[in-house]
C-alpha cells in the first residue's frame, strides 16, 4: 500500500512542456481555483506581475501568444500554472508554486 502512495503521489504533478488534456489537469490537481487569460504580443506593452515575469521569453516576433494562467491551491501550497493551447491538449510553459504562508524573497 505505501508503496502505490508512493507512486501515484509522484505521478500527479504536471511537468514544464508537458502536454495535457483539460481532464488529465483535473485529475492530476483538481479545479482550478481561478484562470485567466494573458495575451502575449510584440508590438504591445504588457503589465506582468513579478511572478509573470517568466512569460516575457515567450513573448513571440510576430502576431500574438494566448497564454492561459490557471491557479490551484493544495493545502498551504498554491500552484500557478501557464498552458498554451496544443492541438486539443494545453502545454505546460512554466510552473509556479509556492508556500503563501512562508516569507518569500
Amino acid at each position: 500500500m505505501l508503496l502505490s502512495l508512493f507512486f501515484s503521489c509522484k505521478n500527479n504533478g504536471v511537468e514544464i512542456n508537458g502536454v495535457y488534456s483539460d481532464e488529465e489537469l483535473k485529475d492530476r490537481l483538481g479545479a482550478p481555483e481561478y484562470e485567466k487569460m494573458i495575451v502575449l504580443k510584440p508590438d504591445t506593452f504588457i503589465n506582468l506581475y513579478e511572478y509573470q515575469s517568466g512569460l516575457y521569453q515567450f513573448m513571440p516576433e510576430k502576431d500574438s501568444l494566448i497564454v492561459l494562467e490557471q491557479g490551484y491551491k493544495n493545502g498551504s501550497n498554491k500552484k500557478i500554472l501557464w498552458l498554451t493551447g496544443y492541438e486539443n491538449k494545453k502545454r505546460v510553459l512554466d510552473i509556479l508554486e509556492y508556500n503563501p504562508q512562508k516569507i518569500q524573497f
